[in-house]
């Protein structure tokens, strides 16, 4: 392909039979063509490690894993050790792309000199039908304190996901995605941000992203769910480290509102409320950051207690059992 830039799609793939070749047939047909696609068959149970066989025969820029189930981060990292292209992609299983969708976001990268490129995206219901599009992306570069601060408004989750993104291969040299863990793409978030100097977006929506209706994100909170608090505290310590403090300090607040949120479940759920104390025994920090508590319309002796409970929390509980007081 010349002097093309390889881009190598990581696609992990399991139970999704029913949705398999739309994605891959999105993928094939690029108008960018010099591209790998590492279909990652995650011991799925149903046809689709058949199907990514019968793919590869076809075109020979598909390369196929089949490995042992061990979830989303396990298959994405299992597709970067084997990738080869100067800049690397994500692409879920169940979704698919734009004919055009990396010519135009190499493009952005390369006309901007970006170590990322964004896009907007669509959201379609299970049956097809648009739901929504996520139309925050513009033709623009950001700088990496630019992207930040429109990372942490409150449209910002669009910016967390990985799968409309191009990114520059040495962003992931020596990272990998948390096994096991749900959220994952928020706990990798602050170490790819921090290795950008440039992000480029363009205003094109190019990725269909399909809410299933089996999906995690359909469904109620789990005990996996408070594994997001887990990725928020390790954000937390390091951007304290990097002195991002508009980051730092909005990690505060997120922490702040999720434990606020995961109360109620913790009081009906005893799997939720261990996971839950043990999130609150590693953030004792909250008590010594003004951003957790000074947001909230109370009065200082409201405050005080706030900050004895994230410092204190065993005896804040006791404090408002005697004195029949909330917090919160």
């Amino acid at each position: 392909m010349g002097n093309q830039p390889l881009i190598s799609i990581i696609v992990p793939v399991y139970r999704v039979e029913k949705y398999l070749k739309k994605c891959v047939d999105s993928l094939i047909n690029q108008t960018y063509t010099n591209i790998e696609i590492i279909l990652v068959d995650d011991g799925s149970p149903d046809a689709c490690a058949v199907m990514c066989d019968e793919f590869e025969k076809n075109d020979i820029r598909i390369k196929v894993i089949h490995k042992v189930n061990g979830g989303l981060s396990d298959a994405r990292n299992a597709g970067l050790e084997i990738a080869k292209g100067d800049y690397i992609a994500f692409v879920d299983s169940d979704d698919f792309v734009a004919p055009n969708m990396y010519e135009v976001l190499l493009s952005a990268a390369e006309c901007y000199g970006a170590d990322i490129a964004i896009c907007n995206y669509v959201r379609i219901s299970d049956a097809g039908k648009i739901e929504s599009i996520g139309e925050y992306a513009i033709d623009d570069r950001y700088t990496r304190y630019e992207f930040i601060h429109e990372l942490i408004q409150p449209y910002g989750g669009y910016f967390v996901v990985v799968w409309n993104k191009l990114y520059k291969r040495c962003i992931f040299d020596h990272l990998t995605f948390p096994v096991g863990k749900q959220h994952e793409d928020e706990f990798v978030l602050h170490y790819i941000i921090d290795r950008c100097s440039v992000i480029a977006s363009v205003k094109n929506a190019l990725y269909y992203y399909t809410q299933r209706d089996e999906s995690i994100m359909s469904k109620g909170l789990s005990v996996k769910n408070l594994d997001y608090g887990d990725a928020l505290i390790d954000r937390y310590y390091f951007t304290k480290a990097k002195k991002y403090i508009e980051w730092k300090n909005h990690c505060v607040l997120r922490l702040s509102y999720e434990f606020d949120k995961w109360k109620g479940y913790a009081e009906r759920d005893p799997r939720i409320k261990r996971k839950y104390e043990e999130l609150r025994r590693k953030t004792a920090f909250l008590g010594f950051e003004k951003a957790a508590w000074s947001g909230y319309n109370i009065n200082w002796r409201g405050k005080v207690f706030m900050r004895i409970e994230h410092i204190f929390p065993i005896f804040a509980k006791f404090v408002c059992k005697i004195t029949h007081k909330e917090i919160h």
